[in-house]
């Protein structure tokens, strides 16, 4: 049966019961049927206040194994979401992979931290330390979510965390700026405005493939990338730059009549493809952090080196916190060398300066 002709309130398990979870006055209900009608008039009976409550949320909950979780988590998952556009694939990756490694049919309360760690060890030749946290957030979420409806009687712990170590934000060079257009100029034109939007508007990878026409605004030169479609859930504006602006206004006309978002006569797994035979071609099949992301890190790095201060980055960049755009600062030197020169002139007698000196 579709999720979504579900009421509120009642889930499909993966053994083919209806299971009511509602909490009214305080007062959970928790109760699986056989039938989706049974389970309606149980909740029916709950939202007037005149059900009866059998047992506890405790006795009543059934242990679940570890495909029963996944289930459940990545639905709630997307009810909560902040994002209009959120979907159960973007959590499958996780939850497959975890239903991989433990098994679909083992019980919650029989995966212990040797087995967590087991995964965790596993993961670290194989996937970078982002992947790895968020995978150690979900399990934790999931298991957290189980505990908490009676699915299983063992507090939860984290499997571990992996330190990002602080190190260099890989931006493209204006070198590798230069081969990248040229390549795409000659093998795959068509994306060109696409890597162009990158590069200036410094928007992650799902958000340009989310802008509608309607998020744009060429009279006051803005582009809008709204809360419901974007990681942090807060909207921003980015100003266009010339190039941006030409090529939107040539996709319009182009494209405006047929499609509602900009960039939807394009694909994504393309694009990745197409990154992915651009690297090779320009010699940097071994360098791991030259990904699509990296143009993110360009347009940030750039905004801050030529001068632009930390709080307008912040907003432009759509970080949730200002130590993240500040960490772009260590891969510009001529400022530090910008700084001692004005402590340097500060110092010497009125009159002179430092470059006078040197």
């Amino acid at each position: 049966m579709a999720k979504a002709l579900l009421p509120s309130g009642i889930t499909l398990t993966s053994t083919g019961k209806f299971l009511v979870d509602k909490t009214y006055k305080g007062q959970r209900y928790v109760q699986s049927f056989d039938t989706l009608a049974l389970a309606e008039v149980y909740l029916a009976q709950v939202k007037a206040g005149i059900a009866t409550v059998t047992s506890t949320a405790d006795d009543s909950a059934t242990p679940m194994t570890v495909r029963d979780v996944m289930n459940r988590y990545v639905d709630y998952r997307v009810d909560i979401s902040k994002s209009d556009d959120a979907s159960p694939r973007q959590y499958n990756s996780y939850a497959n992979a975890l239903i991989d490694h433990f098994g679909a049919d083992t019980m919650l309360d029989d995966i212990t931290m040797p087995m967590q760690k087991a995964l965790y060890d596993a993961m670290l030749s194989k996937y970078s330390a982002s992947h790895i946290n968020s995978t150690s957030s979900f399990l934790h979420g999931a298991l957290q979510y189980a505990h908490e409806r009676g699915g299983m009687s063992n507090k939860p712990e984290r499997m571990g965390h992996v330190s990002v170590a602080e190190g260099r934000k890989r931006f493209i060079s204006d070198i590798e700026d230069e081969c990248a257009d040229n390549y795409l100029h000659d093998n795959a034109a068509d994306y060109v405005s696409l890597y162009h939007f990158y590069m200036d508007t410094g928007c992650r990878k799902s958000e340009a493939f989310k802008l509608e026409w309607a998020d744009i605004d060429f009279q006051s030169n803005r582009i809008t990338f709204w809360g419901n479609r974007t990681k942090t859930g807060k909207s921003r504006s980015v100003s266009m730059t010339k190039r941006i602006k030409a090529a939107l206004r040539q996709l319009r006309l182009e494209r405006g009549a047929t499609q509602s978002t900009v960039f939807g006569h394009l694909s994504l797994r393309s694009f990745e493809n197409t990154w992915h035979k651009m690297r090779n071609a320009l010699g940097l099949s071994d360098d791991a952090q030259f990904v699509i992301h990296a143009m993110r890190h360009t347009c940030c790095t750039r905004l801050l080196a030529n001068g632009v201060d930390l709080i307008t980055v912040q907003h432009w960049m759509g970080h949730s916190d200002i130590r993240q755009t500040a960490a772009y600062a260590h891969v510009m030197p001529k400022n530090l060398d910008a700084a001692a020169m004005a402590l340097e002139n500060h110092n010497q007698p009125q009159g002179e300066t430092w470059a006078q000196n040197s």
